[in-house]
């Protein structure tokens, strides 16, 4: 509805009569309506207006005309017919809205709209006033609602006209991060091969007039986007507006597009106390009523203005006066305060309504225009009884490793550890016996802490849901375990291999050479080796391009899947990596793999030395060959199947801990067993005495032999002497 003003009237004598041309169009409410609405108005206002005007009824029906030239004419024969006119009342929903506010101002006319208007803004329009939220509040209850129910992808299909893209503006600022992909229609639009249907999304706002609204809907029926897979917002245009049936689609076809659909209403809340006091104003009709009220309101406060400037120098217009007078206008009508902000109604709340159950529009709470534009519903309200519709982003879920692998991995490390510590503690009571004593137990003491470092290091690998922040920490803390327990364990067996290949290839060293080769010898060299893992990890751990850094990605073990909406659903693990991981992993397994062909190569070089429980020969060996596949099988599962997260992790867990067993139980087991069967050491070198193994050298034997060599020398020496003095 516009109202337009004829200013410059004269206050003298009797009352001035002001009369109002009310025009109709297709868009607006039915005419009857807009009729009954308009004279209980003006009869209502001509019972309250003080004594210098009075109302006067003009109708004018445009619903009718089909061209813009057949609309402008009418619209402009019936401001001729104003000889005291003071408004012009309409819908304003098409462009001869535009046209009034345009001249209002020519005719020093101030305009009010009642209906959804096509103008861009107020702000364009100095003069024109509605009885509407603006654009940006409309926009906020659009967002409000996207908002409230957590959607982050969503299309809104926006005629490129009016006030519509500053709508759609609106909803864009306020709702920030969310995805939006934006489709723009135009008058020369042709919607029967629009494709708006966007892959993966479901949240659709249909910025658009009724009629293009409805054709927009029509087409989603015919392609079944239906609730509860998708989900429509549009304006709440009056019901028989959006949902009037034609050559679109039937009436059962419009009631299942509506099924579910939210309404963004423009119209502030009417009390059904206004409607039993005014029963022949409809709903759709209440924006016309409180104008009339809006021009009373202003017609008071100018008379008064004028009045009291009777006396001034300063001569104040009608017009001006007037057009300050509904900008000052705070009355309460039908549907609460009105004032104005900008030229548009101020509100506080958008109104919500949902279509259900055949087209029936139910109130379902509104958008509180605070700073989280807060969506309030009534509590007996359920928008979605099956739950809030997805948006079409798939669903994520974060996949942890399987909790019976865990479980499994978890109990054979602890059981490991406790193994472990069982070895060390007889190998620490026993300590003192010949036998242990030979099988250097400092040095298995180190190998035992290696193998329990190996055995912690699996919880870091397999572990619950944890913060972020935590498994940085869990990243950092397995690589500087697993660094270390493979040097305490690893390097030590070859250092007790190589201690045994040198001495027994090198039969001519001196005795005061083998004492020098004790452990601590050894155990120098691993803590040199420590250092230096400490140092590299140090190191890499100062350089940001190697820090690890919490990643997401696809958890290849579940392949994507179409849930019952044809939402995508999607799992992923989180895992921690750096940038320069593929360099010191090269390094790290390069360093790894040195070690265990050096120690292929020292367990082939002293197969034969077999001397039993004197030294760990066969065990090692077999340590060696062993925890070398197992070696091999980790790395190539690491960089092959390293995607897979409960592959890459059993691999490593079941590697480590069936590795570090077996270190363990090589190292101990086979001492447990030759305490037991000679606890004094007695039988250790029977097979040397026996004349057995005659390929074999003792640690023990080597040095008497070595003097017996020497003697036989000296005597051979004496002995060639004695022949020379025979001879002569």
């Amino acid at each position: 509805m516009t109202s337009l003003l004829n200013p410059e009237k004269e206050v003298k004598g009797n009352a001035i009569q002001l009369q109002v041309l009310v025009m109709n169009e297709a868009c607006g409410p039915d005419v009857s309506n807009v009729i009954t609405a308009a004279s209980t108005a003006i009869r209502d206002v001509n019972g309250r207006l003080g004594p210098a005007y009075s109302l006067q009824l003009i109708v004018k029906n445009l619903s009718e005309l089909v061209s813009r030239k057949e609309k402008v004419n009418s619209l402009l024969r019936g401001l001729n017919q104003m000889s005291k006119g003071v408004a012009v009342l309409a819908p304003g929903c098409t462009e001869e809205t535009d046209l009034i506010a345009t001249i209002g101002p020519l005719f020093n006319a101030s305009v009010i709209t009642y209906g959804f208007s096509i103008l861009g803004s107020n702000a364009w329009y100095p003069h024109y006033f509605s009885m509407l939220p603006s654009e940006n509040r409309l926009g906020q209850g659009f967002a409000g609602l996207i908002r409230h129910f957590g959607w982050k992808r969503i299309v809104i299909i926006s005629q490129e006209d009016g006030q519509f893209p500053l709508i759609a503006t609106s909803i864009i600022k306020a709702l920030g991060n969310v995805e939006i992909s934006t489709v723009y229609i135009t008058t020369n639009t042709d919607l029967s091969k629009l494709n708006f249907i966007l892959q993966d999304f479901r949240i659709f706002v249909i910025n658009a007039n009724a009629s293009t609204t409805r054709t927009l809907l029509c087409r989603a029926q015919q392609g079944n986007f239906l609730y509860p897979s998708y989900v429509w917002i549009v304006h709440a245009w009056n019901t028989s507006e959006i949902t009037a049936t034609g050559a679109d689609c039937s009436s059962y076809e419009m009631a299942e597009i509506f099924e579910g659909a939210i309404g963004i209403s423009h119209y502030p809340s009417v009390t059904q106390t206004a409607f039993n006091n005014l029963p022949s104003i409809t709903e759709d009709t209440v924006p016309l009523y409180d104008a009339i009220q809006v021009i009373e309101s202003a017609l008071n406060w100018t008379s008064k203005q004028l009045q009291n400037n009777t006396n001034s120098t300063k001569q104040i217009t009608f017009f001006d006066t007037f057009n300050a007078g509904i900008e000052r206008t705070n009355i309460r009508g039908m549907t609460g305060n009105i004032s104005f902000d900008d030229g548009s109604l101020k509100v506080d709340k958008i109104n919500v309504v949902q279509y259900r159950k055949g087209l029936i529009v139910q109130d379902v709470g509104y958008i509180a225009l605070n700073n989280e534009l807060t969506y309030i519903a009534p509590k007996n309200i359920t928008l979605w009884p099956n739950g809030t519709p997805q948006d079409g982003t798939p669903v994520v879920i974060e996949k942890y490793p399987l909790l019976p692998l865990m479980v499994i991995l978890y109990i054979f490390a602890t059981a490991g550890i406790a193994f472990t510590v069982a070895c060390l503690v007889f190998s620490f009571v026993f300590r003192h016996k010949k036998l242990i004593q030979l099988t250097s137990p400092t040095l298995n003491y180190i190998i035992g802490l290696g193998a329990i470092t190996f055995y912690i290091s699996v919880y870091f690998f397999f572990y619950p849901e944890i913060p972020k922040s935590t498994l940085i920490v869990f990243c950092s803390v397995r690589s500087w375990l697993s660094t270390l327990a493979f040097t305490l364990t690893f390097v030590t067996v070859n250092l007790k291999m190589w201690r045994i290949y040198y001495i027994f290839h090198n039969p001519e060293l001196s005795q005061q050479r083998r004492k020098s080769m004790n452990d601590w010898i050894l155990v120098a060299i691993i803590a040199v080796c420590v250092v230096v893992d400490l140092v590299v990890e140090t190191v890499v751990a100062s350089i940001s391009s190697a820090r690890y850094t919490v990643v997401t990605q696809e958890a290849m073990e579940y392949p994507k899947t179409i849930d019952e909406h044809g939402i995508t659903v999607q799992f992923i693990a989180t895992t921690c990596t750096s940038s320069s991981e593929p360099y010191w992993l090269s390094i790290l397994f390069g360093y790894k793999v040195l070690v265990q062909v050096t120690g292929v190569i020292l367990a082939f070089k002293i197969r034969t030395v077999q001397i039993k429980d004197l030294n760990d020969t066969k065990e090692t060996s077999a340590i060696i060959y062993i925890t070398s596949l197992l070696l091999a099988i980790v790395i190539i599962v690491t960089l092959t199947l390293g995607d897979y997260q409960d592959i890459d992790g059993s691999a490593y867990g079941f590697g480590i801990c069936t590795s570090t067993t077996l270190v363990i139980a090589f190292t101990f087991v086979p001492k447990m067993i030759g305490l037991y069967r000679d606890p004094n050491g007695d039988k250790i070198f029977d097979g040397v005495r026996n004349g057995e193994n005659k390929n074999e050298v003792s640690i023990e034997a080597a040095p008497v032999i070595a003097a017996l060599e020497k003697r036989v020398n000296e005597l051979q020496l004496q002995l060639e002497g004695l022949e020379r003095s025979a001879t002569v």
